[in-house]
Order: structure tokens, then sequence, then C-alpha cells
């Protein structure tokens, strides 16, 4: 009697397990959203862009594999990475939208240059591998992009001929490994950095509005004038212009030096002291004036002389005449008396 009493609890007990266990050992398979299958982040970081800078549709970007992507205008890829993104000359027409190729964090090249792209440049320090930045020739606008001076890989830079404003930053020092630097023709003012790059072989800041002496440093005063030309108001021995003195105080002799004399010979040694050359203005018109006087008195002279030279000629015309008759007469004279 008590195997009969415990039969159904144990019939209970082993369904109970039978039942469990598939709950306890079948796994959980969940399946990641179809378009992670297909999107990488650097396909959707690319259509993002196109979606604001390409208003024309220009790009023909179609993606029905995942590394479709790969083989996209402009697009350059290694290990299903985009390594390189060149536009230029891609008739674009549209903004640079934040959070799109700044997503991009394998890319080494992006150049967008002469296209039709306007308004502010986006943040682009995530770009910690970019080694070249090309937008030149675009409509860009507002200050010196501040993300790219935390790009310390890069060796060529490119914002010429844009709509930029405002100052040169002072710390684009920092970025040592640059060899190119082009800025011109912009908005840009204020002064020029103290640049001494080593590496720096290309660099122009023409037709901005650039003011002050230009820094003698070893690396600007390897380029000619014609990089810091149109900015009317920069100055100093690299472009042999010389800077404008102000008045000195109780007219300290100190206060100004000759063009190309280093701020230390003047200060003694010490540092922060700009130097002033004496204002060339005064002495040009004082030189002017000399000049025309001195060719209005030559003229003077010259007329003065002429002048006397006929009066003595028409005397002796009149002289030679008044002893014309004497002459003739003389023999008439001596016939009569003989």
């Amino acid at each position: 009697m008590p195997k009969t009493k415990f039969k159904p609890v144990l019939h209970l007990f082993f369904f109970f397990i039978w039942v469990s266990i598939p709950c306890f050992s079948r796994p959980v398979i969940t399946y990641p959203p179809q378009t992670s299958l297909l999107f990488s982040t650097d396909a959707v970081s690319i259509l993002s862009f196109k979606s604001k800078a390409d208003l024309d549709n220009k790009l023909l970007y179609a993606l029905n594999e995942r590394f479709d992507y790969c083989q996209w205008r402009g697009v350059k890829c290694a290990q299903g990475r985009v390594v390189r993104y060149i536009l230029q000359n891609a008739a674009l027409r549209g903004v640079f939208p934040a959070n799109s190729l700044s997503k991009l964090d394998q890319l080494r090249v992006l150049s967008l240059r002469n296209n039709s792209l306007s308004g502010p440049i986006p943040d682009l320090s995530s770009l910690y591998n970019l080694k070249s930045l090309f937008l030149g020739r675009n409509n860009f606008s507002g200050t010196f992009p501040p993300s790219i001076l935390s790009l310390h890989r890069i060796t060529s830079l490119d914002l010429s001929y844009n709509e930029l404003a405002g100052p040169i930053p002072a710390n684009l020092t920092a970025l040592e490994r640059l060899n190119v630097l082009r800025l011109e023709w912009n908005r840009f003012d204020g002064p020029v950095p103290a640049l001494n790059q080593s590496f720096l072989l290309i660099f122009n800041v023409s037709g901005n509005n650039l003011t002050g002496k230009i820094p003698v440093t070893p690396t600007l005063s390897k380029f000619n004038t014609t990089a810091f030309s149109l900015n009317p108001d920069l100055c100093g021995e690299i472009i042999n212009k010389a800077c404008a003195s102000r008045a000195p105080f109780f007219g300290s002799p100190s206060a100004s030096g000759p063009l190309g004399q280093s701020a230390e010979a003047q200060s003694g040694g010490g540092g922060g002291v700009m130097v002033l050359s004496p204002p060339s203005s005064p002495k040009k018109s004082h030189r002017r004036t000399g000049v025309v006087l001195g060719f209005t008195i030559g003229i003077a002279l010259i007329l003065f002389s002429v002048l006397l030279a006929l009066a003595v000629v028409k005397k002796q015309r009149v002289d030679s005449k008044g002893t014309k008759p004497t002459t003739i007469a003389s023999p008439e004279v001596t016939n009569s008396n003989a």
C-alpha cells in the first residue's frame, strides 16, 4: 500500500522535470535588425552626408549588398572601412551636415574641393586618423574650425577660397606635421601666427585682412612676399615693409629702430618688444618737396640764361647797325680831301 500511495506523486515529479528541462536548456536567439545586416556605420555616414550636401542628386548611390558602398563614387575602402573620400569637382550643392562624415573614424583623406558647399564646417575632431583635408573653393562660412586643431596627424590643410572670417588660431603651431597650409582668399583678420613647423613647404595667407608685423621665424622666412600679398596692413622685414611706429613718450630715442633689426637687439635681449621703425612718409614728402623746388629753380635759371643771351645778342645787333654809316662814309671823306 505505501508504494501505491507514492506512485502518483512520483509521476507528477517526473512530469514536472520533463516539462522544465526544455525551458532551461533552449538557447535564446536574438536577431539583429535587418538594417544592421546591410548598412554599416560608414555607409550610413556617407548617406547622411549626401542627404544634405547633394541637393541636386549628383551622387547616384545605391546599397543592395553589404559592401556596395566601397564601390561608390569617391569612396576607397580598406578591410571594409572607408579610408579615402574624394569628391572634388563633383558639383555638390548644399551644406556639410554635422554628425555625418565625422563618424568615418578610419578616414585618412577627405577632399570636397571645388564644389558649392556652404555654411559652417562641422566638428571633425573624431577623425583622429585624418591626414589630408581639402575643403578649398567652396562657400564655407564661420570661423576657423577649432576641431581641426585636435587633428595631430594632419599634414595637408586647404581651406582656401571660402568665406571664413575671424583670427587664425595661434595654436595652429601645435600641428607639427603640417607641410601644406593654404588659407588664401578668405576674410581672416588679426596677426599671422608664429608658425615654425619644420616640414611646412606650401604656405599661403594672401587675400585676407591680416594685420600687424609678420613674425620672423625660420619657417615663415622661407616664403616670398606673394604668400602674404593683398593684406594691406601686414608689415615686417619678410615683406620688406616698415611697420608704422607710435610716437614715443618723452621723446625716447630707443623707441624706434631700422627695419630688419630684431627686437632683442633693440631691447637688450628682453622679450615681447615689437620692432618700431621710423615713419617713412615725412621723409618722402620732404624729399619730394626738395626735388620739385630744385627742378623749379633749375628751370628758372635756364630761362634767365636764355633771356640774358637774347638780350646780349640783340644789343650786339643794335651796336653793329650804329657803326655801319661811319665805316661807309670814311672813304668819301678821304677822296674829297684829296
